[in-house]
């Protein structure tokens, strides 16, 4: 089960009005000029000693890692607003703000009440099973589908003469063999389609991931983080229609 709390979060740096070109110009220091001519307009205008002092305080302790959201995050933001006004930039955020609201959800898991179970045997959370964010229940027979996805350029569809309606999809994360983000052309769900929505297209009342070394490595750490951090997800990108969820 998981449990969802909503949150918002400010971002700054790239809303940037078109008065971007009105800092202070300051020779680069420590560097060859002779290039000069050749740079990136506002080039100039970087000090290696004003990048060591705002990366400094950036990467430090104090701001926590900068976790989306957090009281680090924040900060970070505050400090760039205030530079940004500091050089006379134009806010192109919220009204009067270099700063823009967005809507996050962010699910933790109710571990008490997550469950596995193969038959007649539970599964021990964490050690057998990790789950997913998506809340929800599925019961019924399992059937692989290699990595799952559907790509009719390439005539691939692992499900054909498969029936998972009803069912738990076995799949391998990330993309078969052979296949780049490059084949994945058209619009989803029509000309081509990742595992999930593969799968719920098709009936099936979820998926079973089959981990792989990159997930095996970073077991402990998502172990610990499911049910205290969890997963942060952006709401507008949750609204997409095209998008498909499956426990």
């Amino acid at each position: 089960m998981v449990g969802r709390s909503l949150a918002f979060v400010s971002a700054a740096l790239l809303l940037l009005g078109p008065a971007a070109s009105t800092l202070a110009h300051r020779p680069l220091i420590g560097q060859d000029q002779s290039g000069a001519a050749h740079a990136t307009p506002g080039a100039a205008v970087i000090t290696d000693a004003q990048l060591r002092d705002y990366l400094t305080f950036i990467a430090s302790d104090l701001l926590e890692g900068r976790e989306t959201p957090s009281r680090g995050l924040d900060i970070a933001a505050a400090f760039l607003s205030t530079q940004l006004a500091r050089w006379g930039i134009t806010p192109a955020g919220d009204p009067g703000s270099y700063l823009q609201k967005i809507a996050l959800t962010r699910r933790r898991l109710d571990v008490d009440h997550t469950t596995l179970q193969v038959g007649t045997r539970p599964l021990v959370f964490g050690d057998d099973f990790l789950p997913g964010t998506v809340a929800g229940a599925a019961d019924g027979g399992l059937v692989y589908v290699g990595h799952g996805y559907v790509v009719g350029a390439r005539d691939l569809d692992p499900y054909r003469g498969l029936d998972v309606r009803g069912k738990i999809v076995v799949a391998h994360p990330g993309l078969p063999r052979g296949l780049t983000r490059q084949d994945l052309v058209g619009p989803r769900g029509e000309a081509w389609n990742d595992t999930v929505g593969a799968a719920a297209a098709r009936g099936a009342t979820a998926v079973l991931w089959l981990a792989d070394h990159a997930q095996l490595s970073a077991w402990p750490d998502t172990r610990a983080s499911l049910p205290t951090r969890g997963e942060v997800t952006v709401d507008a990108f949750d609204a997409d229609p095209d998008s498909a969820a499956l426990p």
